[in-house]
């Protein structure tokens, strides 16, 4: 079934190619067209298949666009609204895939005091990888993963023209979830953002010692896990940790307060308060295992 005659997505990398492949894939669309300053990145897409067409000029892009979706760093979204404001075909959806959501959400509230006839809603797919660009896309990327909307309006959420984005989200596997922007800055802060901090620590810490090659010599499966996503795109994390900076920093106020609760039981040689730590972690991280791993528990 089509859902929507022509999507436009602008930036064609990791996420936005992913959301192509998916979309073709899925055959709801008629029309899909890319839009990024990279030609490289275009000219794959289109080699692929997974584009009908691809442009540099955001403005050739949109044309009779009925749906576009923003799959740009965070840090260039209000860039790109400004531009949508002017130049968007009437009626159309814009969706967002940024990895926050307050500031986005506010500029988009302005935009569309001026633009009345578009829409806006807040994305963000909770899945990904460290590697990143086109040549990582992959069409099954949003199977099974929780895909956050933030409507700016609760109510528009049940409106029609965001009705076939829902639809769009389903036949791509993805598992729709619905959040304030507040409540997603901080929920995601902690789940996410922290993580990839804790991760990029650890790896500068250990590159501190003097023999911190053969260190890392030794790294098994453990260490391998907790520090993958320190590999991804730096820029990209700057932008999400400087839009997500006051949660951010009392997230990790929080968290080097419980480092330090670790570092006293440590120091107590406290056998069973060092169990209760670790048993309290393994049975959370193990029920939410068990819930994941039910796919009952998660329509």
């Amino acid at each position: 079934m089509v859902l929507f005659n022509q999507i436009t997505i602008i930036g064609t990398g990791l996420i936005g190619g992913s959301f192509a492949a998916a979309i073709k894939e899925a055959d709801i669309c008629s029309r899909i067209v890319g839009v990024d300053i990279n030609p490289d990145s275009l000219k794959i897409a289109i080699k692929r298949g997974i584009i009908d067409d691809g442009f540099e000029d955001i403005n050739k892009g949109i044309t009779n666009a009925n749906l576009i979706i923003i799959a740009v760093s965070v840090g260039e979204v209000s860039n790109i609204l400004e531009k949508l404001k002017l130049h968007a075909p009437e009626n159309c959806l814009l969706v967002d895939v940024g990895s926050t959501k307050e500031k986005i959400i506010n500029k988009a509230k302005e935009i569309m005091k001026e633009r009345p006839d578009l829409s806006f809603i807040g994305g963000h797919p909770m899945t990904g990888s460290e590697k990143w660009g086109i040549r990582w896309s992959s069409p099954v990327l949003f199977q099974d993963s929780p895909f956050i909307l933030v409507p700016i309006n609760p109510k528009d959420y049940h409106s029609d023209r965001l009705s076939n984005f829902v639809d769009l989200l389903n036949s791509i596997g993805a598992i729709v979830r619905i959040l304030g922007e507040k409540e997603h800055d901080w929920k995601v802060g902690y789940i996410s953002h922290l993580p990839h901090l804790v991760s990029s620590a650890l790896v500068n810490f250990i590159s501190k010692n003097d023999d911190y090659e053969q260190i890392l010599e030794l790294a098994g499966g453990g260490f391998k896990d907790t520090t993958r996503i320190a590999g991804s795109n730096s820029k990209m994390w700057v932008d999400i940790c400087l839009s997500n900076q006051e949660k951010l920093e009392q997230i990790l106020h929080e968290f080097i307060d419980e480092i330090s609760q670790l570092k006293l039981l440590l120091s107590r040689e406290d056998q069973q308060g060092l169990l209760d730590y670790f048993n309290r972690a393994s049975k959370i991280k193990n029920k939410k295992i068990k819930i994941e791993g039910d796919s009952d528990q998660i329509n």
